[in-house]
C-alpha cells in the first residue's frame, strides 16, 4: 500500500526548501489543474479556462497542438483548439507536469547539472508512458507523469544533504536500485520518502502517488490485479531501469527483463518497441520543457545505454533461469527419491512382515481414524475379529513352513474379500482383524459368511494339508462409540462364542456400544440394537476421571517422562481437524497435566498419533492457544481418552483453529503435519 504518512522532521524541512526558493507547496495554476484532474466530470473547456492564465503554458500546449504528430488542416490558434486537438487526458497531464518541472526548476543553483536530470526524467517519463500503453493504457498519461517525478526527490535532497549528497549522486557504475539501497545506507533520508512528501504536498491523486512509491518496491499483480496495481509494477520497472549517457558499464538489476515478463508481460519484442517508440515521444515533450532541457537534444546514446542495459539483463536472466531450472530439477528428483524412500519405509514399518497385513500399531492408528470418519458421516461400522483354527496343531504337525503359508493365504483372502476400502490387519499370532465402513447389515452378514467359506475352499492340496482350513470369525456391525481395541474385544468374544459353537462359522451381533447387552446368534440369526448410558454429563465424566489419573500413585507413564510436569485440573477447549476438507470441530476437554513440551488431556474421541490438535486455555486477561501433534491416545474408561500432546506453538490468538489453510502457508511443521495425514497434494494445494 501507498503510504501516506512520513516522517515530520522531514516535511518540515522539505517545507523550508520550498520556502527559501520562493516555491509554493502547491503552486497556483497547478492546484487549479489537479483539482480539475481528479475530478471526473471536469471538462475541455474548464481546462482551457484556467491553462490560458499561464502564458508559457498556452504557448507550450499550442506549439504541441500544432506539431507533426498532431497536423490538422487548421492550425491550432486557441488553447480550446488546442484541448480538442491533445485531447483531455493528455492536457491533463502535460499541464501538471510543465507547472511542477516549472517550479522545480527554481531549485536550480545547487551542485546538480539541471538539464541532464531532466532529460533524463523526461526520457523515463515517455519511457513510462509506452510501457503503460501496452501493460495500463487507461492510464498512460499518469504513468508519465509518475515517470518524470521518480527522481525529483533527488533536487530537494541536494537542497537539504548539501555536497555530500551531490557528490554520492555523481557516482556512476550502480544500477538504480543500487544506488537506492547504498542512498539508504549512508542518509538518513532517501529520494523516495522526499518525493512522497511533494505528492502530499501537491495533492498528487492516487494513481500518480501509489506508483512513485513503489520506483524501488518489488510490486507482485495478477492477472486481474486493479490498473494502479499495473501501474505500480510498471513503475518498479521503469524505475529500476538505469537511464544514462555516462560511459561505464552498468551492471544490470537481477533479473529485470523476467520481471517484465512474468509481472507486466511483456517480452523483449515488446520492450525493444516500447524504445524505439520513446525516441519519438521524447520530441513530442522536449517543446513542452524549453529551457529546462538541453538545447542539443540527442537521446540515442541514452537509449542505447538502456537497451544494453536489458541486454545484459536478459543474458543473466537466461543464464540464471537454466541454473535455477537445472538446480530445480535436481531437488525435485531428489524430492520425489527422499518421499518414495520414506513412503516405503512407512509402509514397511506399517506392515506385517509375514503376511503383508497391517502390523497391529498401524492396524489401531489406521481403524482409529476410519471410526472417527465413519462417527462425523454417520455411516455404520463392522468389525470382524477372526482366528485360524487348530493352527497349533497344524504347526506342530506340518511345520512352522506350513503354518506361515497358511498364515500369508489367510492374510491374502481377507485382504481380497475385504470391501469398500476395508483394513486388514494382524492382531496377533493366527488372529486377523478386518474393519470396513458403509456396509448395510444384511452385507456385513453375507461377508462374515462368505469369508468363512473363501478360507475353508483354500487348496489345501497347494498347502501340503490333509485337512481344510477353517476359521472362527466374530463380527460386530452398528455405529458404535468405543476405541478400536474395545470394538477388537466385543469381536473377540464372538469369536470365541463361533468356537464353542464347533468352529468353521461366524457369530454377528449389533453393536452400538460398550453396554451391549443383545443376545449374539450365528449368521443369518439377527440380534436387537444395544446402546450405552451414563447419568453423568461429558464434561463431569472428563474431569472426575482427569482427578483419578491424577490421584493415582503408580503412573505408568511415570518413567518415560522427559520434563517435570504439573497435574491441573482445567476445563479447555479442544480443536482438532476433520477429513480432507480440513474442517474444525471444537468441543470440550480437561486438561490433566502440563509440562514445557506436551500437555495431557482427558477428551471423549480418540485421536490418532500425528493428528493436528489445539488446545485454549482460559488466562487471566484473556486466552492462551497452544497447537501440537498427538503423540499417544489411550482408552481409559467407556467414551474417556487420555491424549498426551507434543505442544510446537503457543499464542495469545488461535494457531490452526481460525483458518488451517492460512495456518498451513504459514507454518512448515502444520504443512507437513496435513501432509503426513493426507497426502502431499492436499497440503500443497492448500498452501497455496
Amino acid at each position: 500500500m501507498y503510504e501516506s504518512t512520513h516522517d515530520s522532521a522531514l516535511r518540515r524541512r522539505v517545507q523550508s526548501v520550498f520556502a527559501r526558493a520562493k516555491l509554493p507547496t502547491n503552486p497556483a495554476i497547478a492546484a487549479e489543474i489537479l483539482k480539475l484532474v481528479n475530478d471526473p466530470n471536469s471538462t475541455a473547456a474548464q481546462f482551457a479556462g484556467v491553462i490560458r492564465n499561464d502564458a508559457a503554458l498556452t504557448a507550450r500546449l499550442m506549439t504541441m497542438g500544432n506539431s507533426a504528430q498532431f497536423a490538422t488542416r487548421q492550425p491550432v490558434t486557441t488553447i480550446r483548439r488546442a484541448v480538442t486537438v491533445l485531447g483531455l487526458r493528455r492536457i491533463r497531464m502535460a499541464a501538471v507536469s510543465f507547472q511542477l518541472v516549472a517550479h522545480l526548476d527554481r531549485l536550480g543553483g545547487a551542485d546538480f547539472n539541471l538539464p541532464r536530470f531532466w532529460q533524463e526524467s523526461a526520457l523515463r517519463a515517455c519511457l513510462a508512458r509506452e510501457i503503460a500503453r501496452k501493460v495500463v493504457p487507461e492510464l498512460a498519461e499518469e504513468a508519465f507523469l509518475v515517470g518524470l517525478l521518480q527522481d525529483c526527490g533527488l533536487l530537494l535532497l541536494v537542497q537539504l544533504l548539501g555536497q555530500p549528497y551531490a557528490e554520492f549522486l555523481r557516482e556512476v557504475g550502480r544500477t538504480p536500485g543500487e544506488s537506492h539501497a547504498e542512498e539508504r545506507r549512508r542518509f538518513p533520508h532517501h529520494h523516495v520518502e522526499v518525493i512522497g512528501i511533494m505528492a502530499e504536498e501537491w495533492r498528487l491523486p492516487e494513481p500518480i502517488a501509489r506508483p512513485l512509491a513503489f520506483q524501488h518496491r518489488i510490486a507482485r499483480v495478477g492477472a486481474h490485479a486493479a490498473p494502479v496495481d499495473r501501474l505500480c509494477a510498471a513503475s518498479y520497472f521503469v524505475g529500476s531501469l538505469r537511464i544514462t549517457a555516462d560511459e561505464h558499464a552498468a551492471r544490470a538489476e537481477p533479473l529485470l527483463l523476467d520481471y517484465a515478463r512474468t509481472e507486466l508481460g511483456l517480452d523483449e519484442a515488446d520492450i525493444e518497441a516500447a524504445l524505439a517508440a520513446v525516441q519519438h515521444s521524447y520530441q513530442e515533450v522536449a517543446g513542452l520543457f524549453g529551457d529546462a532541457l538541453p538545447a542539443d537534444i540527442d537521446v540515442t546514446d541514452l537509449l542505447i545505454e538502456a537497451n544494453r542495459q536489458l541486454s545484459i539483463a536478459a543474458t543473466a536472466t537466461d543464464r540464471h533461469a537454466q541454473e535455477l531450472e537445472a538446480q530445480r530439477d535436481r531437488f525435485a528428483e531428489e524430492r520425489h527419491t527422499l518421499r518414495h524412500a520414506v513412503a516405503q519405509y512407512r509402509e514397511k514399518a506399517a506392515r506385517d512382515p509375514l503376511t503383508g497385513a497391517l502390523n497391529r500399531g498401524a492396524l489401531l492408528d489406521s481403524a482409529t481414524s476410519l471410526l472417527n470418519d465413519c462417527a462425523d458421516e454417520g455411516r455404520p461400522v463392522t468389525v470382524f475379529f477372526l482366528d485360524i483354527d487348530n493352527f497349533k496343531r497344524l504347526n506342530d504337525v506340518h511345520g512352522h513352513t506350513v503354518g506361515d503359508d497358511v498364515l500369508r493365504r489367510v492374510a491374502l483372502v481377507a485382504s481380497e474379500s475385504a470391501c469398500n476400502a476395508g483394513i486388514v490387519g494382524r492382531y496377533g499370532g493366527e488372529e486377523f482383524v478386518i474393519v470396513t465402513a458403509g456396509l448395510r447389515r444384511d452385507e456385513a452378514e453375507q461377508y462374515a459368511d462368505r469369508l468363512v467359506r473363501a478360507v475353508r475352499h483354500l487348496d489345501v492340496g497347494e498347502l501340503g494339508l490333509r485337512a481344510p482350513v477353517t476359521i472362527s470369525l466374530g463380527a460386530i456391525w452398528g455405529h458404535p462409540r468405543g476405541t478400536p481395541q474395545e470394538l477388537f474385544t466385543v469381536a473377540d468374544q464372538l469369536m470365541y462364542e463361533a468356537k464353542r459353537a464347533g468352529k468353521d462359522r461366524a457369530v454377528f451381533r449389533m453393536y452400538d456400544g460398550p453396554a451391549a447387552s443383545a443376545a449374539t446368534s450365528p449368521v443369518g440369526r439377527r440380534g436387537p440394537a444395544c446402546g450405552d448410558a451414563t447419568d453423568l454429563q461429558p464434561a463431569e465424566r472428563l474431569f472426575l476421571a482427569a482427578e483419578r489419573l491424577n490421584g493415582r500413585e503408580n503412573d505408568e507413564f511415570l518413567n518415560a517422562r522427559k520434563q517435570p510436569r504439573r497435574d491441573m485440573l482445567a476445563a479447555c477447549r479442544f480443536s482438532y481437524l476433520v477429513g480432507p476438507s480440513l474442517s474444525v470441530r471444537t468441543e470440550e476437554a480437561c486438561v490433566r497435566n502440563i509440562s514445557a513440551g506436551g500437555v495431557g488431556v482427558v477428551f471423549t474421541r480418540a485421536m490418532v498419533r500425528g493428528d493436528l490438535v489445539e488446545i485454549r486455555l482460559e488466562q487471566p486477561g484473556g486466552h492462551l492457544y497452544v497447537a501440537g501433534l498427538v503423540a499417544f491416545c489411550r482408552h481409559i474408561e467407556p467414551g474417556v481418552y487420555e491424549i498426551g500432546i507434543q505442544l510446537i506453538n503457543n499464542a495469545a490468538e488461535p494457531i490452526i483453529s481460525a483458518d488451517p489453510h492460512a495456518a498451513i502457508a504459514r507454518l512448515n511443521w502444520v504443512a507437513r503435519a496435513v501432509q503426513n495425514k493426507y497426502g502431499d497434494g492436499l497440503a500443497q494445494r492448500k498452501s497455496a
